[in-house]
């Protein structure tokens, strides 16, 4: 199979212990290929999932054939040791200047212009105005 067949995906994971060896393991049986591990985060769950408070969250960017998802979704669900996992397609990114920073390659917002304050009105020129407007 040719390199130019596969395309990039990001897998994110609960993981009962800090270990992303199922998930690599998965993603190898499917002809997969890690290209960046982030590292393992502890996170808290608002509920309970698989009978579980806490989790360690991990994310793979991984290259994949494009067949070969389903099969691997299946293999992660029955993989054990793995509470929940997403299986994303990557935003890609024009130039390597936005791949460093996203965030710095964006225009800044254009300011805004106040218009001046004009000066301020007596009680008898707002009497004046409201007459005006009444008539």
């Amino acid at each position: 199979m040719e390199e130019s067949e596969k395309r990039e995906y990001e897998i994110a994971f609960y993981s009962r212990e800090e270990n992303a060896a199922p998930v690599k393991t998965a993603v190898g049986a499917h002809r997969g290929e890690l290209v960046e591990e982030k590292p393992f985060e502890k996170v808290r769950f608002e509920f309970k999932i698989a009978k579980e408070s806490f989790a360690f969250m991990g994310t793979l960017r991984v290259a994949l054939p494009p067949e070969e998802i389903e099969s691997l979704s299946r293999a992660l669900s029955l993989a054990a040791g793995i509470l929940r996992f997403l299986i994303t397609v990557p935003p890609r990114l024009e130039n390597e200047e936005q791949q460093k920073n996203p965030m710095e390659s964006r225009r800044p917002a254009p300011p805004r212009i106040i218009p001046p304050v004009s000066a301020v009105l007596t009680n008898e020129e707002i009497e004046k105005k409201i007459e005006e407007i009444l008539q």
